[in-house]
């Protein structure tokens, strides 16, 4: 969680000083599992934009970290609908993978974070999938990722593409 959530946080304080940052997740596995094993208590978006609006907050932003717009993002666009009225303004930004510009601007990152692979070798991105239709942003990344000959592939965990096609495919 430091590496990638809280260096996330971090960046979005520094990037907004004047407004308080919270967190929040989706996941009610991940927010089990954290109670359970670290004692850690962490909201869910429905939870933290009550209390926001309990304590008078009326200007709140969310930022989701959600790599693709699924069910999860979905959800919180839901809630966000629903506690709007209780808000003078909120607004929700977009998950990483939102349009074409954020793939080209992904891969120019990536291309400057690879590092020296032999001609045999690639690295391979896993994302966690997902049984909504939004699962094809894998797909499509992996597809800009050999069409632009990049030494990597893409792939899922709980749906397409699978690790085995990866395997199998040719380098």
């Amino acid at each position: 969680m430091k590496k990638n959530i809280v260096a996330c946080e971090r960046d979005l304080a520094a990037s907004c000083p004047d407004r308080d940052l919270f967190r929040a997740f989706t996941s009610g596995m991940i927010i089990r599992k954290l109670r359970q094993r670290d004692g850690i208590d962490i909201d869910t978006p429905l939870q933290a934009l009550q209390k926001l609006a309990a304590q008078g907050y009326q200007d709140v932003a969310i930022q989701s970290l959600h790599i693709i717009n699924g069910d999860e993002y979905e959800k919180i666009v839901r809630e966000v609908q629903l506690l709007r009225p209780l808000f003078t303004r909120l607004t929700l930004g977009v998950p990483l993978l939102s349009s074409h510009n954020d793939y080209v601007q992904l891969m120019q990152a990536l291309r400057q974070q690879m590092p020296s692979l032999r001609q045999t070798e690639k690295v391979v991105f896993m994302g966690h999938g997902a049984s909504h239709h939004a699962f094809a942003a894998y797909a499509c990344l992996d597809h800009m990722m050999t069409a632009q000959r990049f030494p990597a592939r893409v792939g899922a965990v709980e749906s397409y593409p699978e690790v085995d096609i990866l395997i199998d495919s040719p380098a």
